[in-house]
């Protein structure tokens, strides 16, 4: 075993960053995104993932405002830096191709995977939940929870849905919102995501916004 040779790996999600090092390969992980801040070490990596827009400098209305025109436009939220990813020369690309608002999809990779030789290998997560997660990662494959187990296949699609979220123009841009975020402050995974203004719970938001409405949104996956 002492002979094989380990991959680099590169993440593009904050959730498989924290996979990464719960199986115990955080030494193989040589890039990330800038979302990823958790373990402490991932603060460490080099970041090859960043918001294409100056966040820090509007508000979030401003903020909502220029995400919806960009992807109408058919631009990119994030910029890939190709110069920094031809330097670490990854063999093992963990990205994601569900949301182009939650993290970097895979419109992002296309340029830069051209570039790359030789091609590294791609693992694409695109589950529509993070709840109810049953299935140890020390057990299975990444591949095989992503795309075979029950947790992760019960939410794809809109037949999960509820009326009103199946009937939201919105739908095929957040896919329901974020079922960890429902899960976690409504103690429902079915939930309308409580960050939605039409969901019977969005008065938490606000409540945990507080004095500070202008505060920047934590983008994670």
């Amino acid at each position: 075993m002492s002979n094989l040779i380990k991959p680099r790996i590169v993440s593009f999600l904050p959730a498989a960053t924290e996979m990464v090092y719960a199986l115990g390969l955080g030494d193989q992980l040589v890039g990330v995104t800038h979302e990823c801040d958790f373990p402490s070490d991932a603060k460490a990596k080099p970041v090859v993932v960043r918001p294409s827009m100056a966040l820090e400098k509007m508000s979030l209305r401003e903020i909502d405002v220029a995400v919806a025109a960009c992807i109408r436009s058919g631009g990119s939220l994030y910029r890939v830096d190709e110069n920094l990813m031809l330097e670490l020369k990854p063999d093992l690309i963990l990205t994601q191709n569900l949301c182009q608002v939650c993290a970097t999809s895979g419109n992002d990779l296309t340029s830069v995977l051209k570039l790359l030789q030789p091609a590294p290998e791609i693992l694409w997560m695109t589950p529509h939940s993070l709840a109810e997660i049953f299935d140890n990662i020390r057990e299975h494959d990444l591949a095989w929870i992503w795309n075979s187990s029950s947790s992760f296949n019960r939410f794809r699609g809109d037949s999960w849905m509820s009326d009103t979220c199946r009937a939201c123009p919105r739908k095929e841009l957040d896919f329901g919102g974020c079922r960890c975020q429902a899960f976690q402050l409504t103690g429902d995974a079915n939930a309308i995501d409580p960050v939605c203004i039409y969901s019977s719970d969005h008065a938490m938001i606000e409540t945990l916004r507080g004095s500070t409405p202008e505060a920047l949104p934590i983008w994670r996956s």
